[in-house]
């Protein structure tokens, strides 16, 4: 591929997701650089989708929708490819998009990326000052923004 596109709009605020009780990986060993987040997307569903859904606690509580499982469902202008960004990716996103008012990024909530960081953080990036951080799964709901790659 040559290229990556931004989705048009976020897809939803939403949990990043925690693994089915029968798995023994806590983590899938993503990375962080451009061009893994297709790979990283596809690795986070197979680990944790339960029938399009997560849970959202690592004690197996609450299964709800995922950042990972809604890009890869989505689709836009006949495209069907997509997938949740790498944290190098995102920040792509933020540097070449939000910072030249492209995007129509939101400020109020962090963006989460497909890189986790060990079993129980994933990184995100907050477009309101472009600042990444690891965070705890289960604390924050992150916005959504699908990429994909052509």
């Amino acid at each position: 591929w040559r290229c990556l596109e931004a989705a048009p709009s976020d897809i939803g605020v939403l949990a990043f997701g925690y693994y089915r009780p029968e798995s023994t990986n806590l983590i899938v060993g993503t990375a962080l650089s451009i061009g893994s987040g297709k790979l990283n997307t596809e690795s986070l569903v197979k680990y944790m989708d339960i029938d399009g859904k997560a849970y959202s606690a690592s004690s197996g509580e609450n299964v709800n929708e995922y950042a990972a499982r809604k890009c890869l469902d989505y689709e836009h202008c006949g495209y069907d490819d997509w997938y949740l960004p790498s944290k190098e990716e995102l920040n792509l996103m933020y540097k070449n998009l939000h910072k030249n008012g492209l995007g129509s990024f939101a400020d109020d909530y962090a963006y989460w990326s497909s890189s986790e960081d060990y079993a129980d953080y994933a990184w995100l990036q907050y477009f309101s000052s472009g600042k990444q951080e690891v965070k705890y799964r289960f604390t924050l709901a992150g916005r959504v923004r699908p990429i994909r790659a052509f």
